[in-house]
C-alpha cells in the first residue's frame, strides 16, 4: 500500500476540505467524491486498488468527515460543492485534468460540475454512480406525468423509492440519525447491501454528519429539479448502474446518455453502495475508463475491431467470445444473465483483450434494437454473433471466422430474433 498524504485545501469562502492522496506521482490523477451520509472512507477498498496505477485522491465535503461546516442551510447549495470539488482538483492537479469518479450526493455534485462549461474543462472523464444529474431528473419528472406508455407507473415507482426525500425535509430526519438510526447504520449496510464495515466506515462522525447533512436535500432537490432547460458535457460519461439500488430506480437513469457527447452505460449487479460491496469490480471499470480515455488523448493507433456476441453467459457463446479474444477484438458479451455476461467479458479480459457486457433478452426486439443503436453509435456497425447460428461451427473448427466488412442483419430462429453477422469476405 502506498502511503496516504493528508493536507487541507481552501473550499468556497475558504472553508476547509481534508483531502487525502495515495498512489503514483505523475500517473493520471483519479479524484473520488462521496455521498451522503459516508465521508471519505467510503472509497478506501476502491483506492486500494487503484493506487498502484494512478495518483488517486479522496476528500471530506463540506460538513463531513474532518472537513469544515458551512454556515446555514445556503453552505451546502450547489454552486458551493462545485466550487470545493474544482478547489481539490486545482490543488492536486493543477496541470493536468482529472478523471473524476463519485457516489451518491458526490455524483449528483459532479454532474452539476462537469456540465458547468467553466468547471468541465478540469476533467478528463466522469465515472457516475447512484446519483444521477439533478437537471436530467426534472425533466424525467416532467415527462412522466404526461400519460401513456407507462409513464405514470414509472413515476409513482421512482417515488415510493425516493421517501426518504420528502423525510429530510421534516425536522424528524436530523433528530432520528442522532437518537438511534446511526448506530442501526453500519447493520443495515452489512446486511442489506453486502457492503464491507470497518472502523473508518461509516465512521464515527456518522450521527452528527448525517444530521447536518440533510441540508444538501433541503438547499438543492426541488431547486434544481424545477429548473428548465438543457444541460450537456463533452467530459466522456461511464455510468454504472446498480440494477438493485434501493433509491434510484434504473429507469430513473433513462435518457441520461443525452447529457454527454461519450456515453458508456454498464447495467451492473448488486446494490447502491457499491463501492463498499464490489469495490475490486469498481475500480476495474474506473481503470478500463480512463485509460480509453487516456489512449484517446494520445495519438491514435489501430483499434480492436469489435464484435457482438449474444448468449455469451455459457457454452458456445462464451468459446466465441474467447476465440475472438485471442484475435484481439474488442468482445461486447451479451446474456440474459448480466452477472453470466460480465464474467465472460473478464475471462475475455484476463486473455489480453478488451471487453464489455450487456444483459440482453434476445426475444426483447426493442431491446435488441437499442443495444444495437448504442453499439453503432459507440463503435460503428461491428459484426453480431449468435449462438443459434454460430453453433453450426462446432466439430468444424474451433475458432469462427474472423469477418471484414461486415454488417448487420437480421433472422428468425426458433420464433425470435437473432441479431447475426453477413459478410462478403
Amino acid at each position: 500500500m502506498n502511503e496516504l498524504r493528508s493536507r487541507t485545501v481552501a473550499g468556497l469562502g475558504g472553508l476547509s476540505l481534508a483531502v487525502q492522496e495515495r498512489g503514483r506521482a505523475g500517473a493520471p490523477t483519479v479524484i473520488l467524491v462521496h455521498g451522503y451520509p459516508d465521508n471519505h472512507h467510503l472509497w478506501d477498498l476502491v483506492a486500494e486498488h487503484l493506487e498502484a496505477d494512478h495518483h488517486v485522491v479522496t476528500y471530506d465535503v463540506r460538513g463531513a468527515g474532518e472537513s469544515g461546516v458551512p454556515n446555514g442551510r445556503s453552505g451546502y447549495r450547489m454552486e458551493a460543492l462545485v466550487a470545493d470539488l474544482v478547489a481539490v482538483a486545482d490543488a492536486v492537479s493543477p496541470d493536468r485534468p482529472v478523471h473524476l469518479v463519485a457516489h451518491d450526493w458526490g455524483s449528483i455534485q459532479s454532474w452539476a460540475a462537469v456540465t458547468d462549461p467553466d468547471a468541465a474543462p478540469r476533467f478528463a472523464s466522469y465515472t457516475s454512480m447512484s446519483g444521477p444529474s439533478l437537471d436530467h431528473v426534472g425533466a424525467w419528472i416532467r415527462a412522466r406525468m404526461r400519460p401513456g406508455n407507462g409513464h405514470w407507473r414509472e413515476l409513482l415507482n421512482q417515488a415510493t423509492h425516493s421517501w426518504y426525500i420528502y423525510a429530510f425535509h421534516t425536522p424528524f430526519a436530523p433528530f432520528a440519525w442522532r437518537h438511534g438510526l446511526a448506530r442501526l447504520w453500519p447493520m443495515m449496510l452489512e446486511r442489506r447491501e453486502g457492503a464491507t464495515v470497518d472502523e473508518n466506515w461509516p465512521g464515527t462522525s456518522l450521527a452528527t454528519d448525517a444530521a447536518r447533512g440533510v441540508d444538501l436535500y433541503r438547499a438543492n432537490i426541488f431547486q434544481h429539479t424545477r429548473r428548465l432547460g438543457k444541460v450537456h458535457t463533452e467530459v466522456p460519461v461511464q455510468l454504472l448502474v446498480a440494477s438493485a439500488d434501493a433509491f434510484v430506480t434504473p429507469s430513473l437513469v433513462d435518457g441520461m446518455e443525452e447529457l454527454a457527447t461519450t456515453f458508456v452505460r454498464r447495467d451492473v449487479g448488486g446494490q447502491r453502495w457499491l463501492p463498499r460491496s464490489r469495490p475490486d469490480q469498481v475500480a476495474r471499470w474506473v481503470s478500463e475508463h480512463v485509460a480509453a480515455v487516456e489512449a484517446e488523448a494520445k495519438p491514435a493507433g489501430r483499434r480492436p475491431s469489435p464484435v457482438v456476441v449474444t448468449g455469451a453467459g455459457s457454452g458456445i457463446g462464451r468459446s466465441v467470445c474467447l476465440a475472438f479474444a485471442e484475435r484481439g477484438a474488442h468482445i461486447i458479451a451479451t446474456d440474459l444473465s448480466a452477472d453470466a455476461a460480465e464474467h465472460t467479458a473478464e475471462l475475455c479480459r484476463l486473455a489480453g483483450a478488451t471487453a464489455e457486457f450487456h444483459q440482453l433478452d434476445v426475444t426483447d426486439g426493442s431491446a435488441m434494437e437499442a443495444l444495437a443503436a448504442k453499439v453503432g453509435a459507440e463503435h460503428g456497425a461491428p459484426p453480431w454473433w449468435s449462438t443459434t447460428l454460430v453453433s453450426e461451427w462446432q466439430g468444424a473448427s474451433s475458432t469462427p471466422p474472423m469477418t471484414t466488412g461486415s454488417r448487420s442483419s437480421t433472422s428468425t430462429c426458433g420464433g425470435s430474433s437473432a441479431a447475426h453477422s453477413t459478410s462478403g469476405a
